[in-house]
């Protein structure tokens, strides 16, 4: 991730340099080589946010997903400047198991709703979506929960980490 002169805009740039493999594996060994690039690109790209995060003393919320939701709860609430939890948080990132962008995005928004500073729709609230597969459980398109954002007014900003079958992601995230 760079910042760009005084703006607070943020682009990503690949942290991990995919290497080439060798045309002797198999398909099985391909596809395991290729899950554990992604989830290293993914770990890069959580660990840099939380670098910028703690750069502007900004709160973090982190909960991964894939067949259930784990969030992390720091001593400090939900949206923590427990700059070192986070980290190690997104150091055990894992990619793997069904992908419900629903139940991820919605449980983000329960935690906007329940954090009294945050209810203020005018108060700038922001989703980071890191994902490495497209939805294959819940409502794949995430309409009502793309609904209960705007209505919060929380922004959801996505990184699509595998670029397969890209076809298959909601255009509206």
């Amino acid at each position: 991730a760079r910042e760009h002169g005084d703006s607070s805009m943020v682009t990503m740039q690949e942290e991990v340099v995919p290497q080439e493999l060798p045309p002797s594996l198999h398909a099985e060994e391909r596809a395991a080589a290729q899950a554990l690039h992604e989830e290293a690109v993914m770990k890069a790209r959580a660990l840099r946010v939380i670098e910028l995060a703690r750069r502007r003393k900004m709160r973090v919320g982190m909960l991964e997903y894939s067949d259930a939701v784990t969030k992390l709860q720091p001593t400090d609430g939900f949206f923590s400047r427990d700059y070192n939890k986070l980290q190690s948080f997104a150091r055990r990132l894992e990619c793997g198991g069904l992908t419900d962008y629903e139940a991820s995005i919605g449980g983000a928004l329960m935690e906007f709703q329940s954090d009294r500073r945050l209810r203020c729709r005018h108060t700038p609230k922001h989703i980071l979506f890191l994902t490495d597969g497209a939805p294959t459980k819940g409502d794949r398109k995430c309409v009502d929960v793309r609904n209960l954002a705007a209505l919060a007014g929380v922004r959801i900003h996505t990184l699509f980490v595998q670029t397969e079958d890209a076809d298959r992601y909601p255009s509206v995230l």
